[in-house]
């Protein structure tokens, strides 16, 4: 099945009906390569890279190329934190004012429970974003 490019279709011009028909097109399309060719190739580089960083690591490398030279690839070691007690995140945060260690933003699903159930959260303004949403028969 070939999807069309943009070149070929002036969106702008089809009606309604034609345009959530081939909304609906792409969208089947994604869903076909996404669970396809397009799994098995993410399953792939998953499995290989855990492969090629464990014989790196057995080789004492930390940078080498591969056999036709045209690519280069390289063990880089990355700091990142693992939670074992949030209870004593929080106030550490707190005390020292080090916000910047916390994501800046709320969860939409228990931000919209609390406002649906009639509290305020002091420093927001519900927002109502717009969505499209496709349901296939």
């Amino acid at each position: 099945m070939k999807t069309e490019t943009k070149e070929d279709i002036d969106y702008e011009t089809l009606s309604l009906g034609d345009l959530l028909s081939a909304y609906k097109a792409a969208k089947d399309r994604k869903k076909a390569i996404e669970s396809g060719e397009l799994a098995e190739v993410k399953a792939f580089l998953e499995q290989a890279e855990v492969l090629i960083t464990r014989k790196m690591r057995d080789n004492g490398l930390r940078q080498v190329q591969d056999e036709s030279g045209q690519a280069t690839f390289s063990l880089t070691d990355e700091i990142v934190p693992k939670i074992s007690d949030w209870d004593k995140i929080y106030p550490y945060i707190a005390e020292n004012g080090y916000w910047h260690l916390l994501y800046r933003k709320l969860t939409a699903r228990a931000y919209r429970e609390l406002i649906e159930a009639g509290y305020q959260v002091p420093g927001t303004d519900p927002e109502v974003l717009t969505r499209l949403r496709m349901r296939s028969n």
